[in-house]
């Protein structure tokens, strides 16, 4: 199901009946794929184009939130980002993602899973940042931007021994 279609079936019918038949209230994610989503939103919110450390925590929240929503619930985002933007908009204005959050916290169960998901995300954001941020891999970072940029010939640093 769509989420579009999702918002305009609560919005016709008995919004709680039709919101609680759509949550997967003793779903279990499993751990792997837990780490695999994990890893997908920190690669996409903490580099840029040219894969340099570039942290955008808005999309970090966005694309978390919307991982939950599709792995606890049998709604589908659309794959277009615009689109998908305006299915997150649609759900908080309809205050049916306020609802399936607030179920997530007050479920004992999906809260366990909320806890789990969000230890990972940390977990996995903070190996980005150790491993990125220590001085050997500035100075490889370094290395390789002046090797990109200013070097015209890579090779002339790597044949007088400034790369090895």
């Amino acid at each position: 199901m769509t989420v579009e279609f999702f918002v305009n079936e609560c919005k016709k019918s008995d919004k709680e009946s039709v919101f609680n038949k759509h949550i997967l209230k003793s779903k279990y994610v499993l751990y792997e794929t837990k780490i695999s989503d994990c890893e997908k939103i920190v690669k996409s919110t903490y580099w840029d184009e040219d894969d340099r450390v570039a942290v955008n925590t808005p999309i970090k929240f966005f694309l978390f939130s919307i991982t939950l929503f599709e792995r606890y619930t049998d709604i589908s985002f659309s794959e277009n980002p615009t689109k998908k933007l305006a299915e997150y908009n649609m759900l908080v204005e309809s205050r049916l993602f306020d609802a399936f959050m607030n179920t997530m916290h007050s479920d004992e169960w999906l809260n366990r899973e909320y806890m789990e998901y969000a230890t990972i995300l940390d977990m996995v954001s903070g190996d980005m940042v150790r491993n990125n941020e220590s001085v050997i891999q500035f100075i490889k970072n370094l290395i390789q931007d002046i090797m990109h940029n200013v070097a015209p010939n890579p090779s002339f640093l790597e044949d007088n021994g400034a790369v090895d």
